[in-house]
């Protein structure tokens, strides 16, 4: 970084710790999950929990829906209200955890949570971190804003290699 050296004592965090593992694999993409796990003193396997739905439920939540259709049908008929509301608070109901579970073309969408918790956690925390080194080494967090990429997958990719010394002297 052009040869001057910056150095600061930061208190322990989990986004120093996933500073530190991704500064030492430079150009080595590393799962989010992987980085929580490894703050957390965790093993966390990448991936998914599988579907959201499988397809015997997304078949029965469309054979439902059929139903209510021909049950709203008949209580518009009868200009039963009540009935009528509460028909269309299940179809709605079914429509939106039909919605959750499928995407384009009714494919079955995988339960991401895990995964999508600890994207959204180990973006946050490494961002924060990035911060809190710009209070004493603005130099060295604009480096890093540019430099690592955050997301499922995570990254550091400098544009020229660096030396990193890390820890107590």
């Amino acid at each position: 970084m052009g040869g001057a050296e910056e150095q600061a004592a930061l208190p322990d965090s989990k986004g120093l710790h996933h500073l530190r593992a991704l500064l030492s694999a430079p150009g080595q993409p590393v799962a989010a999950l992987v980085l929580a796990g490894a703050a957390d003193g965790q093993q966390h396997l990448a991936g998914d929990a599988g579907p959201r739905l499988d397809q015997q439920a997304v078949t029965a939540y469309r054979e439902r829906l059929a139903a209510l259709r021909e049950e709203a049908d008949e209580a518009d008929r009868r200009a039963d209200a009540a009935r009528s509301a509460r028909v269309h608070a299940e179809q709605e109901a079914l429509v939106a955890e039909l919605a959750r579970g499928t995407g384009l073309g009714g494919r079955l969408r995988p339960d991401r949570s895990g995964v999508e918790k600890a994207r959204i956690n180990v973006t946050r925390t490494v961002r924060d971190a990035i911060e809190r080194i710009g209070r004493d080494c603005p130099r060295l967090a604009e480096h890093l804003s540019s430099s690592v990429a955050t997301g499922t997958w995570c990254t550091y990719s400098p544009s020229a290699p660096v030396t990193w010394r890390t820890g107590e002297r």
